[in-house]
């Protein structure tokens, strides 16, 4: 499971960069896109946040 979570957040961490740095409009369109574009990737993307968010205590876009 640990090698899981490494290589997610190698992939969602840009991600999670990228959604922050946009403006609220920008970022609703993105999230759409990433949405439709791979939902199943958009679900785990999700998860890792929350588990990030519980862990940190940081603000994660999604």
């Amino acid at each position: 499971m640990c090698g899981e979570d490494s290589v997610a957040g190698i992939l969602f961490v840009p991600l999670s960069i990228i959604l922050e740095m946009e403006t609220p409009e920008d970022r609703e369109d993105s999230i759409k896109h990433y949405k439709e574009r791979d939902p199943e990737g958009w679900e785990a993307y999700v998860e890792w946040c929350k588990q990030m968010e519980e862990s940190t205590g940081e603000k994660y876009y999604y």
